[in-house]
């Protein structure tokens, strides 16, 4: 082989090596929301189930329990948004994830590390907030990441047992501040 032939030979050759270098972390970052708003005849339902993902395995859910609205979105490992809670207040949330492991969750204020745990629960009612961090083993969960999914890897967890429960009895429906109840 010519000399020339093997210098075109050892580039391609360092091509498809260098090509099949992963360096730092491949994993795509994802996410998404489920929710649950029911108005029914002895009260109403209200709950979101957010989550975040690492190489399609899930890292992060906040079920929030109260909420009216949701904005949230996500930019590489940064997931951001925001709650609004029927009573009209706004609560804001934010994960800066390193690896999916670590990193600071900050949910209205109040920062946790996530090495801590990957699943919070929030009650957002009667003008009040109360989040609890768990360490929760959120790895099975695959697929639709809704409430069943978070209760199927919380059941050795009985204030989460208890929390995840209450979230789909309905409560009294709270008074409109704004609206005058009519006379029937």
């Amino acid at each position: 082989m010519s000399h020339s032939r093997w210098i075109i030979v050892l580039l391609l050759s360092a091509m498809l090596v260098g090509c099949s270098i992963s360096i730092g972390d491949s994993g795509s970052w994802g996410g998404g929301s489920t929710s649950c708003s029911s108005d029914q005849l002895d009260g109403y339902v209200a709950y979101k189930v957010i989550h975040g993902t690492h190489g399609g395995k899930v890292f992060l859910v906040i079920v929030v329990d109260g909420t009216g609205g949701l904005h949230s979105m996500h930019s590489g490992s940064t997931f951001e948004g925001e709650f609004g809670t029927l009573d009209g207040r706004s609560i804001a949330w934010k994960c800066q994830a390193s690896d999916a492991r670590t990193g600071t969750v900050t949910i209205g204020g109040a920062d946790f590390q996530l090495e801590n745990g990957g699943l919070f629960l929030l009650s957002a009612r009667h003008g009040k907030t109360w989040i609890r961090q768990t360490q929760a083993d959120l790895s099975p969960i695959t697929g639709t990441v809704d409430l069943a999914a978070v209760q199927s890897v919380t059941q050795d967890d009985a204030l989460t047992t208890e929390f995840l429960e209450r979230l789909q009895k309905p409560k009294p429906t709270p008074r409109d501040p704004v609206l005058t109840p009519a006379n029937d």
